[in-house]
């Protein structure tokens, strides 16, 4: 695989650099940046449980922002690790070729469910989204069914707490 199918290199190494808020590391240059090629140490699957010695977090397939995306639930906690599939502040991508807004939504619905959620931890901005943020993602995915929005080109989306785009 040589990165994100659907998007050209050149549109890889743009989006490396696209909205930085902070430096690029020294000595990392997005002009010359290829995606890793190498063979995965394993594969996670849909309800693995990850044994972290005293704590184990539950594997979740969210497809959606990519077709592999996955979530991690701690149940002790109550910690739900959204990655790209919830967050805050600025919209979740969903209208890449390589991205599905049909599977996105479901998997909005699929965490919306999980009980005894306390605290979400998604891959940017706010660190520690109350989980009143779900009921909102079931509002979300309601709003969406109804008015047909579910697909590529429909635009950015804004709800109470969070955004996407398709």
């Amino acid at each position: 695989m040589d990165g994100i199918q659907g998007l050209s290199i050149e549109q890889i190494r743009a989006d490396l650099v696209r909205d930085l808020s902070l430096p690029l590391p020294e000595g990392f240059n997005a002009d010359t940046y290829t995606p890793y090629r190498g063979k995965p140490a394993g594969l996670l699957s849909d309800g693995q449980i990850i044994d972290l010695g005293g704590r184990s977090l539950e594997v979740i397939h969210t497809p959606g922002h990519s077709p592999g995306h996955v979530c991690f639930y701690e149940k002790t906690s109550g910690y739900l690790f959204t990655g790209d599939l919830l967050y805050d502040e600025t919209p979740v991508y969903a209208f890449y070729p390589s991205t599905s807004p049909s599977d996105l939504v479901r998997s909005w619905e699929r965490i919306a469910e999980i009980p005894g959620v306390s605290t979400i931890y998604g891959s940017h901005n706010t660190l520690g989204l109350d989980p009143s943020i779900l009921a909102e993602v079931k509002q979300a995915v309601k709003t969406l069914r109804e008015n047909n929005l579910i697909s590529f080109g429909t635009g950015i989306h804004y709800f109470n707490g969070f955004s996407v785009r398709f």
